[in-house]
């Protein structure tokens, strides 16, 4: 699998509260986050799963994950 993580991040973001971490697990995918933050979406296809991660102010997380063999290296990604 191929993964890309988009993190947008807001001004004036409350901190992330580590102290109890929620872990989402789904098919191939294990990932935690912070207490606070919450999945507000999510989606899958047999190609492509997409989960979106807010956190309580105005940044988001949007975590894609791709067959590998549709994966480009970093220069042609970047």
């Amino acid at each position: 699998m191929l993964f890309a993580i988009t993190l947008i991040v807001g001004c004036d973001e409350p901190k992330a509260d580590l102290s109890a971490p929620h872990t989402h697990r789904v098919a191939a995918i294990t990932f935690q986050y912070p207490q606070n933050w919450r999945i507000t979406e999510e989606s899958a296809t047999p190609e492509i799963h997409s989960i979106t991660v807010e956190t309580p102010g105005e940044a988001i997380v949007i975590f894609h994950s791709y067959p590998i063999a549709d994966g480009h290296d970093l220069t042609t990604f970047s």
